[in-house]
């Protein structure tokens, strides 16, 4: 899980931060699915309700869901 920010060159003082995250198992010489969550600081936290980073790592493993990467975005102004 990496913590990026995104300030906006069309929408002028308008700032998201985002984190992405990518398996362990992810090769990028092989397609891979994509899930986006709005309020993704919401399902981040380690220690909040949702907890999505531990449930992919889980479901991944056991080969449950496909290799997916996550983005969670924020608008932070």
């Amino acid at each position: 899980m990496t913590k990026h920010v995104c300030k906006s060159t069309i929408f002028d003082g308008t700032i998201r931060e985002y984190y992405l995250y990518v398996p362990v198992q992810y090769n990028p010489n092989e397609a891979a699915a994509l899930m986006v969550f709005q309020d993704g600081h919401a399902y981040v936290n380690e220690a909040g309700d949702f907890r999505v980073p531990i449930v992919f790592d889980n479901l991944v493993h056991k080969k449950e869901m496909p290799v997916t990467i996550g983005v969670f975005k924020n608008q932070v102004t």
